[in-house]
């Protein structure tokens, strides 16, 4: 045998050395990385699409995926908590019925708070690149407003989800949730009519009344028009915005199973539906005011209850009445009667008192605040009006009765006061004021009249509101205070002064 040459020699014996320094090393030992255990990991996505209408259905969709590198085993569950006014449809779904391979249950249904839905699934599940989702589990949940806490109007809900069990390996990502918008509808009066448009007294009659849906979601169920007499149902309704605590004399309930959003119609409400005891099904010969309102009840829930009013609507019923039947010092043969009981029965005058009876006191001056409300009410009709709560501007209103109606009329630019900083709101309305500030509130703030004439024997060209007295007597307000006089420094009486409005703003 030839022996080996020295450099073949050398190398196999390091080799050898290598050998069993390695194995001595791999026996002491030295650690290895080992790989990592195959196990399913499971994940969980809900969604839906669009808005869901109030009282209306909807769907979510959920997915169980398993994003591991194993196959689930066992049970799967899924637990859906749903919001308060958000259930599931049916409440108690057969199995399979939300989704293949999916049984659930409502396992807690609780009026007052969330509801729990769980589905189970005993499907294997493998992992990437193979299927790596469980079947979709779809369900259907209805918005149910009734167990909503009254004042409560949300625009939004959470629903959440989350997956247990399957041989899941990591909690971490096991939940999702998913926000949707919930829309309502906002019932409004559009227009009311009388049919016809003077009653006779004691025959029975309509009220036209129309409706539009002014919300973005449909309405819920039945749509009721209401109609008080005399009584204004602001002052009964319910922080919510509900009425429902006082009958009507006259309603109208449309079975229509819903309004959409943008839809309008009339209706009449007719005085031989449903009338109440009160006044039967006609109504005697007089002036009345009436109110409408819609869903009174608040069947209905809307993103806006405070809109559902309008009133005081004047109602003239049969002959006029005799006049000198309202205020205990008018009587029938006062000459300004019948001007200053149109102007209570467009409730732009409660009088001066109600005890021991109720008066007017027309022979009294108009004071400058009792002037702001006058002309607030007026240019207003036949809508109500209450002045916004405003800090005063006016160093002599701070804590004064008529403060709001004041700083309406200032706000809208009929009066900037007596003197700087004040507005003497107790000092009497001359006649010369009076016409001022009746023009501004017919024509508008910036109104100039035409330079004046020489009209009236006690108003020369150069007095300083002569222009406006001339214009209010030529658009037929005033003809003076007689013989060819106006009396512009006078003060004007509350009996004037029913006159003025009266043919002012065109009251019938």
């Amino acid at each position: 045998m030839t022996l080996l040459k020295q450099p073949v020699l050398k190398l196999l014996l390091i080799s050898f050395r290598l050998v069993i320094a390695g194995t001595l090393l791999f026996n002491i030992g030295v650690a290895t990385t080992p790989a990592h255990a195959a196990s399913a990991d499971l994940t969980v996505d809900i969604s839906h699409s669009g808005d869901f209408n109030v009282s209306g259905t909807g769907i979510f969709n959920i997915t169980v995926s398993n994003i591991g590198n194993d196959i689930t085993s066992g049970t799967t569950n899924v637990t859906i908590t749903l919001p308060q006014g958000v259930n599931l449809e049916p409440l108690n779904p057969a199995p399979g019925e939300n989704g293949t391979g999916w049984d659930c249950n409502t396992t807690v249904e609780d009026p007052a708070g969330a509801d729990t839905v769980v589905c189970t699934s005993n499907d294997v599940v493998g992992f990437p690149p193979d299927p790596n989702s469980y079947p979709a589990l779809s369900i259907t949940v209805r918005i149910e407003t009734g167990e909503f806490a009254s004042g409560q109007y949300p625009n939004q809900r959470t629903v959440s989800v989350s997956v247990s069990g399957g041989s899941d390996s990591n909690s971490g990502n096991n939940s999702d949730t998913d926000n949707v918008n919930i829309i309502f509808s906002d019932l409004i009066i559009t227009n009311v009519t009388v049919n016809p448009a003077i009653p006779l007294a004691n025959e029975p009659f309509n009220i036209n009344v129309t409706v539009k849906n002014n919300g973005v979601g449909s309405s819920e169920s039945v749509v009721d028009r209401d109609v008080w007499v005399n009584v204004n149902p602001n002052d009964f309704v319910d922080p919510v915005g509900c009425a429902d605590a006082i009958a009507s004399d006259f309603y109208r309930s449309d079975f229509n199973s819903v309004m959409p959003s943008g839809y309008s119609e009339m209706q009449p409400v007719s005085t031989l539906e449903n009338p109440s005891s009160n006044y039967g099904s006609s109504l005697p010969a007089g002036i009345y005011q009436i109110y409408v309102m819609v869903d009174a009840n608040c069947i209905n829930q809307e993103t806006d209850e405070t809109n559902n009013i309008v009133g005081p609507i004047v109602l003239r019923v049969g002959p006029p009445p005799v006049c000198g039947q309202i205020f205990s010092d008018v009587s029938n043969s006062y000459w300004a009667c019948s001007w200053i009981e149109t102007l209570y029965s467009y409730s732009i005058t409660g009088g001066c008192a109600t005890s021991p009876s109720l008066a007017y006191c027309p022979d009294n001056p108009v004071t400058r605040a009792q002037m702001a409300v006058f002309l607030e009410k007026g240019k207003n009709t036949p809508n109500p009006y209450s002045p916004p709560d405003v800090a005063p501007t006016f160093f002599d209103t701070v804590g004064h009765w008529a403060e709001d109606w004041i700083e309406a009329l200032k706000s809208d630019n009929i009066t900037s006061g007596c003197a700087p900083g004040l507005y003497c709101p107790d000092s009497a309305t001359t006649r010369a004021q009076m016409a001022v500030f009746l023009l501004k509130s017919k024509y508008g703030f910036s109104y100039t009249p035409p330079p004046a004439t020489g009209v009236f024997a006690d108003v020369p060209t150069s007095y300083w509101a002569a222009a406006w007295i001339e214009k209010l007597a030529a658009d037929g307000i005033t003809s003076g205070c007689g013989g060819g006089n106006y009396c512009p420094e006078s003060p004007v009486t509350r009996a004037q002064m029913a006159v003025f409005l009266v043919r002012t703003f065109n009251l019938p």
